[in-house]
């Protein structure tokens, strides 16, 4: 009970700082130890950039995003060499943050770029039954949805749900990846007015 209560009393103080702008001081992480590690860093800067973008300050998440992009070359040369674990995906989260950005903004050409750049990494660093290689697909899908070039974006979201099935990637809850491609699959129907696939 006492438990529960302190996790209330953390979600309303966090929501009264997001409200007033304000950084609570348990999300300030020590220069220090964002030096000395990478992905703490790369994770700081996600952090403030979702913050950002929640607030509707886009310049100000792009601002982090990017400072997070910047990291991602010392990450993946701090694995030296080795296949990275199921818990360091983050390094390449601010790929597709930057991407899913600028589809948010519709500028489609910088975030098929950044979607394609998260997916030649990811294909190179995961291995093919991880889950964690189905998010840029799913960003690739739905720049071709907004340019309306339907057979490409289903091409990347079918490829994307393969994965989805086929993945043995443990210890992460994927409903959230397999929401999107199903929204997408029902806009690409919608606009298809295949009405009985919807059915």
């Amino acid at each position: 009970m006492r438990f529960q209560f302190s996790i209330w009393i953390l979600c309303i103080a966090q929501f009264l700082c997001i409200v007033v702008k304000a950084t609570p001081s348990w999300m300030i992480l020590d220069d220090t130890a964002k030096t000395q590690n990478t992905k703490l860093a790369i994770y700081s800067a996600l952090t403030s950039g979702d913050a950002a973008l929640y607030k509707g300050e886009l310049g100000d998440a792009e601002k982090h995003y990017k400072e997070a992009y910047s990291l991602v070359d010392k990450a993946l040369a701090e694995e030296k060499g080795h296949r990275i674990s199921i818990f360091n995906e983050t390094i390449f989260d601010p790929i597709d943050k930057l991407g899913q950005l600028y589809l948010l903004t519709n500028n489609l050409r910088k975030a098929e770029y950044y979607f394609d750049l998260s997916k030649k990494l990811r294909d190179i660093h995961l291995p093919k039954t991880s889950l964690f290689r189905a998010p840029p697909l799913i960003g690739l899908g739905e720049v071709y949805l907004a340019r309306n070039e339907l057979e490409k974006a289903k091409s990347y979201l079918v490829t994307a749900e393969k994965i989805f099935h086929s993945s043995t990637t443990s210890f992460y809850n994927p409903d959230n990846i397999g929401k999107s491609i199903l929204i997408n699959q029902f806009e690409i129907s919608i606009k298809e007015k295949n009405y009985k696939k919807i059915l």
